[in-house]
């Protein structure tokens, strides 16, 4: 089980209990983002993972503690993203 010291500023699909594994013939590739109050950037890189054709990928985002909205991005995105 993933645990966070702050488990109201965690989301994702892992944290509902959804985990991915690997597919026969598509291994499982993760994507690791790591941020700190880079809105705009972490913004993009969402959107470019999301558009990503591999069929068996995760996208994890690890933010620093981020004050600059970052975590509403985060809230957005939430169903796309499999932790935050």
């Amino acid at each position: 089980m993933i645990s966070c010291a702050h488990s109201r500023n965690g989301g994702g699909k892992k944290r509902k209990g959804v985990v991915k594994r690997s597919e026969e013939g598509f291994p499982l590739i993760s994507i690791i983002t790591v941020t700190l109050n880079a809105k705009e950037g972490l913004r993009h890189v969402i959107r470019e993972v999301t558009a990503q054709t591999y069929p068996n990928r995760e996208h994890i985002i690890i933010d620093g503690g981020s004050t600059d909205g970052s975590l509403e991005v985060l809230t957005a995105s939430d169903e796309g993203l499999d932790y935050w």
